[in-house]
């Protein structure tokens, strides 16, 4: 953070350049921005079946999710983000093993926070306001009955299952 900007670091694109004020460019971190947005290929992969596609840049994937579920200001809203990533882990996870790669196991405990934030979307979905706070407390729970120390621990935990496409 900067104290002259305190929301955290700048990034303009501009022709498919990055740009970074000079005075936040200390502490501005690198993205990698390909043409359609933080990982272009990330459709085709999620839903294809041909063998050897891969995702292009899994760890910005991971990282993408990882800040949009920081910069959500309440918490229903960061939930909703972190349903978009479990769901984004789940195709992913799929259409590699439709391709008949070994994609490994994910641990009983991220399974269980995914299926704590899957399930606070679904009462959130429920709700006419979209805002359950019950069923956010009740997921926020969940997550710490499986050894993570709040929404944040488990996204870092949850982006580093993206990384593990990395090498595959």
């Amino acid at each position: 953070m900067n104290a002259a900007f305190p929301y955290g670091p700048v990034v303009l694109l501009v022709a498919g350049l990055i740009l970074t004020p000079p005075a936040l460019s200390a502490v501005a971190e690198p993205v990698r921005v390909v043409a359609g947005g933080w990982n272009s290929n990330f459709e085709q992969v999620a839903k294809t079946q041909k063998a050897g596609v891969n995702i292009q840049d899994p760890q910005s994937l991971g990282h993408m999710y990882q800040v949009k579920v920081g910069d959500a200001h309440h918490s229903h809203e960061k939930f909703v983000q972190a349903n978009k990533a479990v769901n984004a882990l789940k195709d992913l996870r799929k259409s590699y093993n439709v391709q008949g790669r070994n994609i490994g196991t994910v641990s009983d405990r991220i399974l269980a926070g995914m299926e704590a934030v899957t399930k606070v979307n679904e009462k959130l979905k429920a709700d006419p306001n979209r805002r359950d706070p019950k069923a956010v407390a009740e997921a926020e729970q969940t997550l710490r009955a499986n050894g993570f120390q709040g929404l944040d621990d488990f996204m870092n935990k949850l982006s580093s299952q993206f990384e593990s496409f990395k090498n595959m």
